[in-house]
């Protein structure tokens, strides 16, 4: 938890500031250009070495879980339905 969260805010530090430096300096189409062999890497890295819960044996094969799955739906639209402005009364008396 705590690599993600540091990896998580070094990302939202830095990708603006090198961003805003990258396309400052050169043309904006320089992102895809940067982005796509990271993409790439990322993608053979994460083949090459394989989680630790990723390595199933023959017996144990892992289930698509189904009740997870659909109780996220759920609560993701309400989530996104009860976000949206302008939908019944403001709480708010500004």
């Amino acid at each position: 938890m705590g690599i993600l969260g540091t990896v998580s805010a070094i990302g939202t530090a830095l990708g603006p500031s090198l961003g805003g430096v990258l396309v400052a300096r050169s043309d904006w189409s320089m992102l895809f250009l940067i982005n796509a062999p990271l993409g790439v890497l990322a993608w053979l890295l994460a083949q090459r070495f394989p989680s630790v819960d990723r390595q199933f044996t023959a017996e144990v094969k892992p289930r698509f879980d189904v009740v997870g799955t659909l109780s996220l739906t759920v609560f993701l639209a309400a989530y996104a339905l009860a976000m949206i402005p302008g939908r019944g009364k403001s709480m708010c008396h500004c």
